[in-house]
């Protein structure tokens, strides 16, 4: 009995020992788990972090490999750097003053003005250049041989030829120290000379005196001169039949008994020679006036004291003075404005000397166009002064 108590007794010791033993085992089997998890998770950053160190070093090595090994100069390639890319900015330069504009401004320089105009120069002139240009006053056109005048006026090419004398490429603001002579752009040679402290250029009739940099400008520069640089084809006016003498058998050394009138009172030049001459100018500076308005424009006011010279010289030609209009406004309306301005022009040439009852002023309205209406540039054409024999 008491062994059998002992035995029982040493099972019942064993079977505890073993339920202590299972609660251990799962104790430690989920620990493990827990500690499995935890470590996975971990290493799972390390290895990403190992590789991302694996190939920075990598490439840290690569490079300092390659830039510790000596270059062969033989057989490797210069190293490719992609070209930088670079914007540029490109800025309109803006003149604000322009040999165009400025002879336009500039009251005496009309008639030169006039011819840049007409010959579609002022493009250029307003250009970006530089350029020299040689502007004559309105003066010396009036004191041109009036036959010389009209011949140059009256051929295109002559006078762009002409134009093209007064302009140099390229800006010249001293002209005493010249070197060589300026070469303009229509050929001519310009060889200037100091006489007695003035500048002068040297002409074929002669030297002419030179204003040095009269009007500085953002393209260039204005030189005021007192002549014209005329082409070879325009220096001797052309022969007209009015100059080739008459035979008169009865001149020849022969006495005649018919007075023979000296007086100092005769015309100079014919009619048609003066209306010629008066068209000349007004082809290169029209008559005009302020807007809606029979009063003339300041800068008009010398081309027709030129008028009053032509027609000193010639005191017997009587004109009429022609107004004209384009067609924008009532025809009735464009009739009066072409008498008013018509009557503003005489009304001027009689104020400074000219013998009235030579003079007749007619409005033509818009009847009698030279040009377009449809276009600005016709229409300008078309309000204007002529002068024509009575």
């Amino acid at each position: 009995m008491a062994e059998r108590e002992t035995v029982e007794d040493e099972n019942g010791r064993r079977g505890g020992l073993s339920k202590w033993l299972m609660v251990l085992l799962a104790v430690g089997a989920f620990l493990y788990g827990v500690s499995w998890l935890v470590t996975s998770g971990s290493d799972t950053d390390e290895t990403a972090a190992d590789v991302s160190t694996e190939d920075s070093d990598d490439a840290q090595s690569t490079s300092t490999t390659a830039s510790s090994e000596p270059a062969d100069e033989t057989t490797s390639a210069p190293p490719t750097t992609a070209p930088a890319t670079v914007t540029t900015t490109t800025t309109a330069v803006v003149l604000t003053s322009t040999i165009g504009a400025e002879l336009e401004a500039a009251d005496d320089l009309s008639q030169i003005t006039a011819v840049v105009q007409s010959l579609g120069l002022r493009d250029t002139l307003d250009g970006a250049g530089p350029f020299t240009f040689f502007a004559p006053p309105n003066a010396v056109f009036a004191s041109i041989d009036r036959d010389l005048l009209t011949a140059v006026t009256a051929d295109e090419d002559l006078l762009r030829a002409v134009a093209m004398n007064h302009l140099v490429e390229g800006e010249t603001s001293s002209l005493r120290e010249l070197d060589a002579p300026l070469v303009t752009m229509g050929g001519a040679e310009l060889i200037f000379e100091v006489i007695d402290g003035d500048l002068f250029l040297q002409t074929e009739s002669g030297p002419v005196a030179v204003t040095e940099s009269r009007i500085a400008t953002d393209n260039g520069v204005i030189h005021g001169i007192d002549g014209l640089v005329l082409p070879d084809s325009a220096t001797t006016p052309p022969a007209s039949d009015d100059d080739e003498p008459a035979d008169d058998p009865a001149s020849d050394d022969e006495p005649t008994d018919e007075p023979v009138d000296e007086s100092d009172d005769e015309p100079t030049g014919t009619p048609n020679e003066t209306v010629d001459a008066i068209g000349a100018l007004l082809a290169l500076d029209p008559v005009q006036f302020d807007d809606s308005s029979a009063d003339i424009k300041a800068e008009s006011l010398a081309t027709l004291d030129q008028v009053v010279a032509i027609l000193e010289a010639d005191q017997a030609t009587e004109l009429e003075i022609a107004g004209h209009t384009d067609d924008i406004g009532p025809a009735d309306g464009n009739q009066r404005w072409s008498e008013r301005r018509a009557n503003s022009v005489r009304d001027y040439l009689i104020a400074q000397g000219v013998d009235a009852d030579r003079l007749v002023a007619v409005g033509y309205g818009e009847n009698n166009p030279v040009a377009d209406n449809t276009t600005e540039e016709g229409r300008a054409e078309n309000r204007r002064i002529e002068f024509t024999l009575l």
